[in-house]
C-alpha cells in the first residue's frame, strides 16, 4: 500500500507499507475456512444420508405392506364377488327380477370394477415398467373398437360421439393397458358428460409420439385445478358419482398407465364448459 501527498515546491511525498504478509495470511485463512467448510459439508451430507436411510426404512416397509395388502385383499375379494353375481343370476332365473336383486348386482359389479382398478395400480407400483409387455399394434383400430362399444350407452343419454382418428397409426406399447386406458376415458366421458351433449375423440400422430384427446361438455366444471381430477378417489360430486357407478379411481389408472409407458396424461378446462383429457404416448421403435 502507498500514500501520496503534494508538497510545497511541486514535490510529491510517497509513503509505502509492505502488507504482503497480511495478504498472504488472509488468503490462508480463506483457503483453510473453505477447506474446513467443504469437509464439514461432506460429513453432514453423509450423516444426513445415513440417518435418512434409517428413518425411511420403516416408511418404505409400511408402504410395501400396504401394497401387498391391496394386492392380496383384491384377489381374495374377486371370488366372493363372482359368487354373489352368480347367485343373483340363479335367483332371477327362479324368482324373476326384482329391484333388490338389481341393486345387489350393480353394487357387486361396481365393487368388482373398483377391485380390478386397484389391482392394476398395485401391480404397476410393485413391478414398475416390468408390469408392461409392449407389442406393436394398430392404435387407431383399437381406439375405433373402443368408441364403437360405448356409442350405444352414449346414445341412451343423447350424447353424440364425434371422432377424428387418423387411420393406421402404429404404436409400440402394452396393448391391454392401452385398451383399458381408452375404455376408462370413454366410460368417464359417457358417465359424466352432459346429457344431449357431445364427446369428441381424436388420435393424431406427431414426430415421436401420438396424441389422444377425449373432450366432452359438462353441466358445470369443478372449481379446482384440473390436475386434481387424477387424484385417487377424487369426486367433484360424490352422490352423482355413486349414482353413475363411478369408483373415483379410473383416472388415476389412466395416468399411471400413461406414465409407466413413458407418456403423460393431462386435463384441461376449455371454454363452453368443456373438459379435455389429453394423453401423450411414445410411439417407440419399430
Amino acid at each position: 500500500m502507498y500514500f501520496a501527498e503534494q508538497q510545497a515546491g511541486g514535490y510529491v511525498s510517497f509513503a509505502f507499507l509492505d502488507i504482503s504478509k497480511n495478504t498472504a495470511a488472509m488468503i490462508r485463512i480463506v483457503l483453510i475456512s473453505a477447506a474446513l467448510g467443504a469437509v464439514l459439508w461432506i460429513l453432514i451430507l453423509f450423516l444426513v444420508i445415513f440417518l435418512s436411510k434409517r428413518a425411511i426404512v420403516p416408511i418404505a416397509e409400511n408402504i410395501e405392506k400396504q401394497r401387498q395388502f391391496i394386492t392380496n385383499a383384491g384377489h381374495e375379494i374377486k371370488t366372493p364377488l363372482a359368487v354373489i353375481v352368480s347367485n343373483v343370476d340363479v335367483q332371477e332365473l327362479h324368482g324373476g327380477k326384482t329391484k333388490w336383486l338389481d341393486n345387489i348386482r350393480s353394487q357387486a359389479l361396481r365393487l368388482s370394477d373398483l377391485t380390478k382398478q386397484m389391482l392394476t395400480l398395485a401391480k404397476m407400483e410393485e413391478s414398475g415398467t416390468a408390469a408392461f409387455t409392449s407389442t406393436t399394434f394398430d392404435a387407431s383400430q383399437l381406439l375405433e373398437d373402443t368408441v364403437r362399444v360405448f356409442r350405444e350407452s352414449a346414445s341412451l343419454r343423447g350424447i353424440e360421439v364425434q371422432t377424428e382418428i387418423e387411420p393406421g397409426v402404429l404404436i409400440h406399447f402394452p396393448k391391454e393397458p392401452y385398451q383399458q386406458m381408452t375404455e376408462l376415458l370413454m366410460d368417464n366421458a359417457v358417465k359424466y358428460g352432459k346429457e344431449n351433449g357431445y364427446i369428441s375423440v381424436s388420435l393424431k400422430p406427431e414426430r415421436k409420439l401420438i396424441r389422444l384427446s377425449f373432450k366432452n361438455n359438462c353441466d358445470a366444471l369443478p372449481d379446482i385445478d384440473p390436475d386434481r381430477l387424477f387424484d385417487r378417489f377424487y369426486r367433484s360430486d360424490s352422490s352423482r358419482s355413486r349414482q353413475s357407478g363411478g369408483s373415483g379411481i379410473g383416472l388415476s389408472v389412466v395416468r399411471a398407465i400413461a406414465e409407466q409407458g413413458g407418456g403423460r396424461a393431462r386435463a384441461h378446462f376449455l371454454n363452453d364448459q368443456v373438459i379435455e383429457f389429453e394423453i401423450e404416448l411414445q410411439k417407440g421403435k419399430f
